[in-house]
């Protein structure tokens, strides 16, 4: 069935943004108007309709530390779902979205975590790393795999089990490091951990592993080129 949510210019393609800006100009006033800063923070971080699952309360929390003059949890959870699917799996309510959860993680525990609580001095957290790596039989080995394919099927995982508070990346890699060998890519900087194949190829097909692959290179590939862009033209 086609989505009934409201599209945010992100979302447009010129011709639909050339449309709807000629039809307002025949209206001369606008379908809807918002008086939050709530619509910029999506466009801010260029979120998008899609099919990854993030906790309201960790998108709540990314928009508090990021806004000059937040609304409260309940407007802004009525105005986001206009333009976001919202998603309840047992207690816990989520949106979805087009970026993978990696990604936001990435960015939300670059605003909201001031200081960094080491979390594999945890009982609890260590009881729910090991339950992880029982469940696939996970265990040291020689087969390297990059850290972002282990953290989004851990976070499937963790989804999968209706865990309210998973690891972040961050702390994820962390307990990595307690059982595994690592490496790290000089060039790109990402980490690599020795693993049993077989324990791999238990959580996920290979297929799937390539296309995770793909996705995270695209990103890292545009960025990298902005990145180059950006020096050109400062030395122009």
């Amino acid at each position: 069935m086609e989505s009934t949510k409201r599209l945010l210019p992100n979302n447009l393609s010129l011709d639909d943004l050339i449309n709807t800006a000629e039809l307002e100009e025949e209206k001369q006033e606008s379908v809807i108007e918002y008086d939050t800063d709530i619509v910029s923070f999506l466009l801010a971080f260029d979120i998008r309709q899609g099919s990854y699952a993030v906790t309201v309360k960790l998108f709540y929390d990314l928009y508090k530390k990021w806004s000059k003059n937040p609304v409260k949890k309940t407007k802004f959870d009525k105005e986001v779902a206009n333009f976001l699917i919202r998603h309840q799996k047992g207690p816990n309510v989520y949106y979805l979205v087009d970026k993978d959860v990696f990604k936001v993680s990435e960015e939300i525990q670059k605003l909201i975590l001031g200081s960094r609580i080491d979390k594999t001095k945890s009982k609890t957290y260590k009881i729910h790393f090991d339950n992880f790596l029982k469940k696939y039989q996970l265990k040291s080995g020689t087969y390297y795999i990059e850290s972002f394919i282990l953290y989004f099927l851990y976070d499937r995982w963790a989804y999968s089990i209706n865990k309210k508070n998973s690891l972040s990346s961050a702390q994820f890699f962390n307990f990595c490091k307690l059982y595994f060998p690592f490496k790290r890519n000089s060039e790109s900087r990402v980490m690599w951990f020795g693993i049993e194949k077989e324990g791999l190829l238990r959580m996920t097909k290979p297929e799937t592993i390539l296309e995770i692959r793909k996705g995270r290179h695209q990103r890292y590939g545009k960025t990298k080129q902005k990145n180059k862009a950006k020096i050109s033209s400062n030395k122009s």
